[in-house]
């Protein structure tokens, strides 16, 4: 089994804010391919984004997991992410 994913955050460089979470392997935490319009303005009008990783060398169904209830804590707290 594959233990090469990783689940990681898009923060917004001009105020700190998270707006993506996603889960990944190889250099997808920093590619902007593959990305919808939303994100894409997102990046534009903040300047740009950092990279923070919640999980690292872990299996993709475990990745998952841990994708889906970051992303659902930060609906409950009233975030405005992108995905």
């Amino acid at each position: 089994m594959r233990s090469d994913y990783y689940v990681y955050q898009h923060v917004r460089k001009d105020n700190g804010e998270i707006f993506y979470i996603g889960k990944g392997c190889n250099d997808r935490a920093f590619s902007k391919a593959n990305r919808s319009n939303w994100w894409k303005r997102i990046v534009e009008k903040s300047g740009g984004y950092e990279v923070t990783f919640i999980a690292k060398d872990v299996d993709e169904e475990f990745a998952f997991l841990v994708e889906i209830e970051r992303i659902d804590q930060l609906r409950k707290i009233g975030a405005n992410i992108c995905n």
